[in-house]
């Protein structure tokens, strides 16, 4: 059994990205963009020693898909837990690759702040908030619109970055239309914000 959660939690740098030019070597560097419950197998492996029994000596770094995915590309970080900008930069030519992905659809919900907004037909013309455009919200909500035949103008895109202004944002009602990942929802009720409605459930329906 801990041979196998050894397995489990090594494999859970699902959806990061890996440098091509990187080889296994015994001191890597791991960033992650927070610390949350979503990032909780990187760390779990580090405080059970399961790196070590590897033979690997790891340094987790707390850093954003801005300051990560250059990192990776220039060879200085080895593995990163932000694939929204590492993929935006493969997208762009960048020498980087998908080691593992946890899921094989997006994990995001479209969420409206405002009661009119009942379906995703009332958003025609609304702007999304994301994080920066490009990223992995921008471009599964573009395959949510190709999936529905839709035109690519059919809502638009405002980057609102990583940090707690875009919740704030959002949370205010100044931008009450968001593509949000489960720790922004976790986030918003624990504020008491989380109003309106699910609009969108990748889970269960944005399939891409």
């Amino acid at each position: 059994m801990r041979s196998r959660w050894k397995s489990i939690a090594a494999l859970s740098i699902a959806a990061w990205m890996l440098p091509l030019s990187a080889h296994a070597a015994d001191k890597i560097k791991i960033s992650v963009p927070a610390d949350n419950a979503t990032f909780a197998p990187i760390f779990i492996a580090d405080q059970k020693g399961y790196f070590k029994d590897e033979g690997l000596e790891v340094e987790i770094l707390n850093a954003g898909g801005g300051v990560s995915t250059p990192a990776l590309i220039a060879g200085d970080l080895q593995f990163s837990g932000s694939p929204a900008s590492a993929l935006s930069a493969i997208m762009k030519g960048g020498d980087l690759r998908v080691v593992i992905s946890s899921s094989n659809h997006p994990q995001y919900w479209l969420w409206s702040l405002n009661d009119s907004v009942k379906s995703f037909d009332d958003l025609k013309g609304k702007t999304l908030a994301i994080v920066t455009r490009g990223d992995s919200m921008e471009i599964a909500t573009r395959l949510y619109l190709k999936q529905k035949n839709l035109s690519a103008d059919y809502v638009g895109f405002t980057p609102l970055g990583p940090d707690a202004g875009r919740l704030a944002a959002i949370a205010s009602g100044a931008q009450p239309y968001a593509v949000l990942m489960r720790v922004d929802i976790a986030q918003l009720r624990q504020m008491g914000a989380l109003k309106g409605r699910e609009v969108v459930n990748s889970t269960a329906r944005w399939r891409c």
